[in-house]
Order: C-alpha cells, then structure tokens, then sequence
C-alpha cells in the first residue's frame, strides 16, 4: 500500500510540473535551456547563469555561447559581470576567487583567500578600478585589495547587521552592502560610509544609476533612493527566484529554475 501511495504521489507531482512548465511557457518567452538559481546581465546584453559549479554565458537571444566549471573549488556563491572582459567569480566555501575573459577562459591564477589568511570573507565584488571589495562578516569590515591580496583599504562598520546577502560595485560610482534586515548601506569608492537605503526585501536586488529593482510578495518594483520614489513594474509567477530588468524586458528565473522573459511599457 504504501509503494502505491509513494507512486501516486509522484506522479501527480510529475502531472503538476508539467502543468506549471506548460502554463508559464504559454505566457513567457524561455531563454535558453540551461536552468539557474541566479542571474547575471553585463552591459552588452550578455546573460550569465550560475547552476552549483557551472556559470553558463548566453548572448541576448539566449544562446549558450560558453561556459565555465571547476568542480575542485565546488559551488559559485556570486559572479560580478560589470567588465565582461574580467569576469569575477568568487567561492565562499573554497575561499577562492577566480577571473575569466570574455571566453569563459581563466585569466590568471586561482586568488586563494584562505592561504592569504582571509579565513571569514562572505561577500565579494570587483570595482572598475580593479580593486577586489571583500566583506568579512566576523570582523564586520569591508576589504580592498589587488591582484596580489595587498591591502589598499579597510574599513570597519558600524551599523547593527544581521546577515548580508549581497556585496555590489557600480561602475565609477559607488559600493552597496544589502543586509536583508536592515536595508542597503551605501558608500563610495574609497568605502566611506554614505547612507542607509531603508529598503527591506529578501528578494536578490539588482541596482543601476539611482535604482534598485525588488521582488515584493510576486510583483516586481523600482525604487529610486536618489528622488525617493518607488514605481510598481510587473506581476510575476508565484515562487520567481530572482528577476532584473533591461530595456524594458524583464528576465526572471522561474520556480523550476529555467529562465523566462517578457517585456513591460
């Protein structure tokens, strides 16, 4: 009786899949056929998909035109994309960082964290003055260095934080720390600290000029810290894992990890 209730039970999540699979692509546009649990965009357009230890690239109309695994450092926490020509992915667990060219081809030497004595680094991202921002979540402080790991500047915050999620540069302008619980702190490129941006969402959240783009309970917004507006973008499917927006497309990744567009006025 038993196995007869596990097989019925598979089967109608097999049936509901299906449906779910069906019905969204009925309303989206699929991009590619790699699944994902986090998407990138550079500025030509190009989009990056992180799936464990797999980053897959795929130009605008969702060919897969390279890819990338190292299964000795393991799983990808974050990839930065914003210099297509020096691909940033960093390795929490393996304490790695590791650049790549527009190719998919490693352009140096693996940076290993944890022989450099950076034992607690949880977030990283990669400025356009070529300086690596690590955040060492136990001493609470935000570390630029160089190729080499030498340190170019340190800072320690302040701020009550829980747990950050996300550590982003924005080319020639500033650094963002995104803590969850607390919002998003700001600073500029030398790391001094700016201001909090009281935006409390668990969603991943992508930022460019001014705005931050958000998920809040299946629907997409726009927020502009800088006028302090917030704008409604679009309804998204039930249980999206992350969505961003480029001229005037949405790109989401969906509750079964394929990744589905649709455009907005």
């Amino acid at each position: 009786m038993r196995k007869i209730t596990l097989f019925w039970l598979l089967s109608f999540w097999l049936f509901l899949s299906s449906a779910f699979s069906q019905n969204i692509e009925n309303q989206y546009k699929r991009i590619g056929t790699a699944q994902a649990t986090s998407l990138s965009l550079d500025i030509l357009g190009n989009i990056y998909l992180l799936n464990g230890n797999t980053i897959y690239k795929l130009s605008s109309s969702g060919e897969v035109v390279a890819s990338y695994t190292n299964f000795k450092l393991g799983e990808i926490t974050s990839v930065d994309v914003d210099n297509p020509l020096k691909i940033m992915l960093f390795y929490k667990d393996a304490g790695a960082i590791v650049f790549l060219d527009s190719q998919m081809t490693p352009l140096m030497e693996t940076i290993d964290l944890l022989e450099n004595h950076y034992y607690s680094i949880s977030l990283a991202t990669f400025s356009s003055d070529d300086l690596i921002w690590l955040y060492d979540n136990r001493a609470k402080e935000l570390i630029a260095v160089d190729f080499f790991l030498k340190e170019k500047r340190r800072i320690s915050i302040d701020n009550e934080l829980s747990s950050p999620a996300a550590l982003l540069a924005i080319p020639e302008k500033s650094l963002f720390l995104h803590d969850p619980a607390t919002g998003i702190l700001m600073f500029d490129a030398f790391g001094t600290y700016l201001k909090t941006i009281t935006l409390i969402t668990q969603s991943k959240i992508q930022i460019s000029d001014n705005q931050v783009v958000y998920i809040d309970q299946d629907e997409l917004f726009l927020y502009d810290f800088q006028a302090l507006r917030q704008s409604w973008l679009a309804y998204l499917p039930a249980g999206v894992l992350q969505a961003v927006l480029w001229n005037n497309q949405v790109l989401f990744i969906g509750s079964d990890k394929n990744v589905y567009s649709f455009p907005i006025e």
